[in-house]
């Protein structure tokens, strides 16, 4: 666990919820325990085993290790663990692989900005104000961590043209980027 992340939450104190009861923690003492508890699993669980040696898991047992995870006293869920580790599109096993060490899980940043670099690179024939207006698109998702159409057509975006995006892209072009940051920020 880095320093920077017990240090933002500690100053943040942010809270997770959780259980019927509505159950509350911080999201450090949260993960904390999370992360303690698919430790201890490491020697006894064999869908752990299986997945630390490589092996590809079916959903069976994917959706076992849900169930065992989600009825602990402080439950692990995809939802959960998706706002504790601050990143809206890991699955489930992608978390577990991450707090196992197998594979390390990008931040939203890291995320956002390589499927921007990756779009952008995708489409070679934009030209300077589309990219302008992707580039500001990825701040601005950045900062508020979601886009609605109508944000499109408002500041920051009326700043590279009066009409935001219509003035910017193609119909076309419109549609595609709303499909890639709709899939994005889901």
């Amino acid at each position: 666990m880095s320093t920077y992340f017990r240090t933002r939450q500690t100053a943040e104190k942010k809270y997770v919820e959780f259980g019927a009861k509505n159950e509350r923690m911080t999201t450090l003492a949260y993960r904390e325990k999370v992360e303690q508890f698919i430790r201890e699993l490491e020697a006894n669980n064999p869908v752990i085993q299986k997945l630390k040696a490589g092996a590809e898991l079916s959903k069976a047992e994917i959706n076992e290790l849900a169930k065992l995870l989600e009825s602990q006293r402080v439950p692990v869920t995809e939802e959960l663990l998706r706002k504790v580790y601050d990143h809206k599109t890991a699955s489930f096993i992608q978390f577990i692989q991450h707090i196992l060490g197998l594979k390390k899980l990008e931040s939203w940043t890291e995320t956002v900005e390589a499927k921007f670099d990756d779009f952008i690179s995708r489409h070679n024939t934009f030209g300077n104000l589309q990219i302008q207006f992707l580039q500001t698109l990825r701040t601005f998702i950045l900062q508020n961590r979601k886009v609605n159409r109508e944000n499109l057509v408002d500041r920051p975006f009326t700043q590279i043209h009066p009409n935001g995006i219509r003035g910017v892209f193609k119909p076309a072009e419109i549609d595609e980027v709303v499909d890639f940051i709709e899939k994005l920020v889901a």
